[in-house]
């Protein structure tokens, strides 16, 4: 992937994202109400939704960031759940460190210079971040919205619970594994 221009991994990395899980919260409504599309849908309709569904996933990812379930920022400090999962999750114990900036580093190009090894690890941890951020809280909005039709059906579906279930766990474990990955960077 290093041999990738910059700009096409970014897309990959964060655009197509956005696109999933967008995606994932669309789907799951028109499966509420079993309108799913089909062979005869329109290419259109197609295009359409994948970009309704980038703007979906990166709105709900800056939203949940708002109320602060997921986030894209560093953080000097984090909580002792946090610091409990980052120690199960890194193998080694959190301790209290300096904290860059790692915005204004990007953006001003002044950061230290790292070794191939140490930049690889850093995407990959950046990678982690969005995509976490993105489908931890398109998973949650998936799992209500599956929630509500097994609440409205008139025969219980036990598929419908069983994915909502499953989807609510998901989006637990991503919006931890956000935290953990934000613990990395900010190391």
């Amino acid at each position: 992937m290093a041999d990738l221009p910059r700009n096409i991994r970014e897309f990959i990395v964060r655009d197509l994202i956005y696109i999933i899980g967008g995606a994932s919260v669309i789907t799951s409504f028109l499966y509420s109400f079993d309108r799913l599309p089909n062979q005869d849908t329109p290419v259109a309709l197609y295009l359409l939704g994948a970009g309704f569904s980038y703007v979906l996933g990166s709105t709900l990812q800056d939203l949940f960031s708002i109320v602060r379930l997921v986030t894209t920022a560093n953080y000097k400090k984090p909580n002792k759940i946090v610091k409990w999962a980052y120690q199960r999750f890194c193998n080694e114990e959190w301790k209290e460190t300096q904290t860059q900036n790692l915005t204004e580093d990007i953006k001003s190009d002044t950061s230290p210079k790292r070794d191939d090894l140490e930049q690889a690890y850093s995407e990959r941890a950046i990678a982690g971040v969005i995509l976490a951020a993105t489908m931890g809280p398109c998973a949650f909005i998936s799992s209500l919205i599956v929630f509500v039709r097994w609440l409205c059906s008139c025969s219980s579906s036990v598929f419908d619970i069983a994915l909502s279930v499953i989807l609510l766990a998901l989006s637990s474990g991503l919006i931890l594994l956000n935290w953990i990955r934000i613990a990395q960077l900010s190391r």
